[in-house]
């Protein structure tokens, strides 16, 4: 298995809105099939969401810590959150963390102040996921909703993202493991500090929830 971090060092570029409507399909397929007491046992962020050689994705168990660099990923209502809440609450707070990762993931490399370039539907959808207020994001339904039209060959273009994989990703693997996580840019990677008219609560979120 590969990281998402790993994928973009060894790549140095942004993911395409197809590779990230892939990553989408994959990781919503995953959390759909997940029990409660499951999808309270990790969290979703660069280095968490791991892509196998089938062009699968994985949420490792053994990641259930979030490193102080990712919690820019957590979702606000995190902390209140356990195994025992509603299924569609801990379903809200991996789709607030899954959204930040993927604008993340069409985000890196970019220059200050320029926003990636997703198709209209993409960015609707990505920006609805990370809404602050969880009444407002979209739920794992929607979001399988969303992903309908692009569910045909999405294996195949995860794993292909491993086409890079060999000794610069395996070496930046063990680094991490040693070091901690490394340093996507922040910015518009944080639902903080995204441009209003993407920032949550804005017309495109709205819209979109």
């Amino acid at each position: 298995m590969t990281t998402l971090s790993a994928i973009l060092e060894a790549r140095q570029r942004p993911f395409t809105s197809r590779e990230i409507w892939a990553l989408l399909e994959e990781s919503s397929a995953l959390l759909e099939q997940l029990a409660p007491q499951e999808l309270d046992s990790f969290f979703i962020n660069p280095d968490t969401l791991t892509i196998t050689s089938k062009g699968s994705v994985d949420f490792p168990v053994a990641y259930h810590k979030s490193h102080a660099d990712w919690a820019k990923f957590v979702a606000p209502e995190r902390a209140r959150i356990t195994s025992s809440s509603p299924r569609r609450s801990l379903e809200l707070i991996h789709i607030y963390s899954l959204g930040l990762v993927l604008f993340a993931a069409a985000d890196y490399s970019l220059p200050p102040n320029t926003l990636p370039s997703l198709s209209p539907d993409l960015q609707t959808t990505l920006v609805a996921m990370f809404e602050e207020a969880w009444e407002h994001r979209l739920d794992l339904a929607e979001v399988r909703q969303a992903c309908t039209r692009h569910r045909e060959g999405s294996k195949e273009i995860l794993a292909g993202l491993l086409g890079l994989r060999g000794r610069s990703i395996r070496i930046r693997d063990e680094a991490r493991s040693v070091l901690g996580p490394s340093k996507l840019r922040t910015g518009t990677t944080d639902a903080r500090s995204l441009p209003s008219s993407l920032g949550p609560g804005s017309a495109a979120a709205t819209a979109a929830a």
